[in-house]
């Protein structure tokens, strides 16, 4: 997380709550720490056509 912040900066924001046993329990699968204490400190990410990190709490995640 702190290449992160050194790269993009803090976001100044509440963070998002989300609740994971909902998220991974529809997935079906359990997800990495490092994503989601990414996304409890960040929005979804999208740098032109090349990276996107979605959050689960955007409205249409597709």
């Amino acid at each position: 997380m702190t290449d992160f912040r050194a790269v993009f900066g803090d976001e100044p924001r509440e963070p998002q709550v989300v609740d994971w046993a909902e998220v991974e329990g529809s997935l079906g699968i359990g997800l990495p720490d490092d994503y989601k204490s990414y996304a409890e400190q960040y929005p979804a990410l999208y740098v032109g056509s090349l990276i996107t990190i979605l959050h689960p709490a955007t409205p249409t995640p597709s």
